[in-house]
């Protein structure tokens, strides 16, 4: 269960009234037992609702309710218990109910006693547009843990002044993630560049990453700041992160920063000089088509695939040379790169090949890379085969790629795997789960899930397949 800071009637209880309300006159016992809930006395109500449904065996408010209360106590095994005994009597599903209980599992988090779980809510909140959630996402604005509010800032700064005030605040913060969140924060309003350009001073290279973020959305006043970032900063991520930004941003004089970019000895800045190659004309293209016989594998595929964009032209001894290679993430990569560098009979004559690599994260790539050519079976083997795999990742990823095809096993896999010990298994099955058809009662049961990451997840996914 989440361990809840507080009790209390929250917008999420007068939200699930409104709904079960709407239903048209109702008894006067189901009218006692909501105004019970409404107070917040959930025992009492389900009191009400089980001595009415001894009349109504089948009225939907009075089960809504019996499901609801347990939840809002903070039980959610006995809410899930109800709602599959309601199931089974309705013969099919009751969305206002199931509705209910994803967005108080999530309410439950923001409130939970433990920092990650209120952070990994807030992340689910941004991402839909639920109303009741927003009213209790706004008293995190003050959570003592400053990673929680700066990430409450950043989903309310849009709207709410004192979310930007929070976020200046958290501007001086000794927390290196709440400086950086804050820093994105702010970077959605007005003052963004005056911000922006102070976290590329910052010491931690997270914030000055979230500044590099800031200004990249600024028009092209900002070029100077990011072309220095690009050129002298200390760590490779930031500069990669300008040198990407700067990519996006098609100029014309991007040819003598892509040649100094080439020479940097983080990857992510060789390739992400690729990306401003595509922009520096002639001389560009001229750079990329030698680059494609480098011997940095990475930027060799990159090259190649930037060639076929830019010209038409296909360079496929940069895939040879990698399917030759003896890391298999490199291996790997060029299977990815396969549909863009060379044409489909190539690509599925290779694909085939590398089904006998030595690697199953290989082989799974490479089936991958057949299923995206129309070729099921040639790759159906080999994920039936990462069902039986020992370590749980693999066999989430065969698990995944059967459900796409539509096939039960995918579907069986994972709900074993949903019983795993391993909480990222199960956090991960979830997340498979939801893109299935008729996957909503087995999202409802892992809104029991001794994990709160995993109650989190199914909670969101719920809410998603309910749109």
């Amino acid at each position: 269960m989440f361990t809840v800071k507080s009790a209390w009637v929250g917008p999420v209880v007068a939200g699930f009234l409104a709904l079960v309300v709407g239903c048209g006159a109702a008894p006067q016992g189901v009218r006692h037992a909501q105004t019970l809930m409404e107070k917040g006395d959930y025992t009492g109500a389900e009191r009400a609702a089980d001595t009415e449904l001894a009349r109504f065996p089948k009225h939907p408010v009075l089960w809504r309710i019996k499901i609801q209360a347990p939840l809002e106590r903070g039980d959610s095994t006995q809410a899930v218990k109800r709602y599959k005994q309601w199931h089974h009597i309705r013969k099919h599903y009751d969305e206002t109910a199931m509705r209910a209980m994803a967005v108080t599992t999530l309410d439950h988090a923001l409130r939970a006693s433990a920092a990650e779980v209120r952070r990994s809510a807030v992340r689910a909140v941004a991402r839909m547009s639920d109303k009741r959630l927003r009213v209790s996402l706004a008293k995190l604005l003050d959570d003592k843990d400053e990673t929680v509010a700066a990430a409450t800032a950043v989903v309310l700064a849009a709207k709410n002044k004192r979310a930007l005030a929070t976020a200046e605040r958290l501007l001086k913060s000794a927390n290196d993630s709440a400086r950086a969140t804050a820093v994105i924060a702010l970077g959605r309003v007005a003052k963004r560049r005056q911000v922006a350009v102070a976290a590329l001073k910052d010491k931690a290279p997270r914030v000055r990453r979230a500044g590099v973020s800031a200004l990249s959305s600024l028009e092209g006043s900002a070029t100077a700041e990011l072309t220095a970032v690009a050129k002298s900063d200390a760590d490779g991520t930031v500069r990669a992160s300008a040198l990407q930004a700067l990519a996006r941003r098609k100029l014309d004089s991007s040819l003598t920063l892509a040649k100094l970019a080439l020479a940097d000895k983080y990857v992510g800045s060789r390739l992400a000089a690729i990306g401003l190659l595509r922009h520096s004309g002639k001389e560009g293209q001229d750079l990329l088509l030698g680059l494609t016989n480098s011997a940095d594998a990475f930027v060799a595929l990159r090259a190649a695939v930037a060639l076929v964009h830019l010209s038409g032209k296909r360079r496929p001894g940069a895939v040879d040379r990698a399917l030759n290679s003896s890391e298999w993430t490199v291996r790997a990569a060029a299977l990815n790169a396969l549909g863009e560098v060379v044409e489909k009979p190539e690509a599925i004559r290779l694909a085939r090949r590398a089904l006998t690599d030595v690697r199953v994260e290989v082989r799974l790539t490479a089936a991958r890379a057949l299923a995206r050519n129309g070729l099921n079976g040639a790759a159906m083997g080999v994920f039936q085969t990462a069902l039986n795999d020992a370590r749980e990742s693999i066999r989430i990823q065969g698990a995944i790629q059967l459900l796409r095809l539509d096939e039960g096993s995918g579907r069986r896999a994972l709900a074993k795997l949903l019983r795993s010990k391993n909480v990222s298994t199960r956090t991960a099955a979830v997340r498979a789960y939801s893109r299935a058809d008729n996957a909503t009662l087995t999202l409802i049961a892992a809104l029991a899930d001794k994990a709160p990451e995993v109650r989190v997840v199914a909670a969101e996914s719920l809410i998603r397949l309910l749109r």
